[in-house]
């Protein structure tokens, strides 16, 4: 069964503006997530946050654990789930705040399936602007339609999801050992020391 975005979620809200520009400051009260914070496979970069002092009351601008937050601005148009984060932590105006029915959906499948190839493309036809920035309309965002099996499914999509994004980080450290190893051996032979005393140049 297919239902719209706008009937999965029980609030919707732009994120924090500042009105000036915000300044990064150690003795901060609350905590602003930009659009350098979030990644692709769903997650916040927590060590990124930027601490500072609001300008103007934070309160309707904090997110709570389980929102899911969507890059309105920006080439990617993508989602992410709040999870594990301080209770003074701000959204900026980059990114829609919403709080999913997780009587019908999940956060994490939802932000899921807005992160998919069909979802981005159907943002991409309905967004303003060009080059690097472009920005989807609310009504185009809302009227989304996403297709919501029941909630066991979505945790098994969930955990599929992950097994797969952590098959990717290890594959690519995986790569990047070997390309050390295969640098390291080169260099090795570049200099007449191939580790085998029976060939060593040296």
């Amino acid at each position: 069964m297919k239902w719209t975005l706008k009937q999965l979620v029980k609030r919707m809200q732009m994120g924090y503006q500042s009105r000036q520009a915000v300044k990064a400051d150690a003795g901060g009260t609350h905590w602003l997530i930009q659009m350098r914070d979030l990644q692709e496979d769903g997650t916040l970069r927590r060590e990124s946050l930027t601490r500072f002092v609001p300008d103007r009351t934070p309160d309707p601008y904090i997110v709570r654990e389980g929102d899911v937050l969507f890059q309105v601005r920006g080439w990617n148009h993508w989602a992410g789930v709040v999870r594990g984060l301080d209770d003074c932590t701000l959204a900026a105006n980059h990114f829609y705040i919403l709080r999913p029915d997780t009587g019908r959906v999940l956060p994490e499948y939802l932000a899921w399936y807005i992160n998919q190839t069909e979802a981005q493309r159907y943002f991409q036809k309905g967004a303003h602007g060009s080059g690097n920035v472009t920005v989807v309309p609310r009504a185009i965002f809302e009227s989304l339609e996403i297709p919501v099996p029941p909630l066991a499914v979505q945790e098994h999509i969930i955990a599929l999801d992950r097994l797969q994004w952590r098959e990717q980080e290890v594959t690519t450290l995986l790569q990047k050992k070997r390309a050390q190893w295969l640098h390291a051996l080169s260099l090795r032979a570049a200099k007449g020391r191939s580790g085998n005393k029976e060939t060593d140049l040296s």
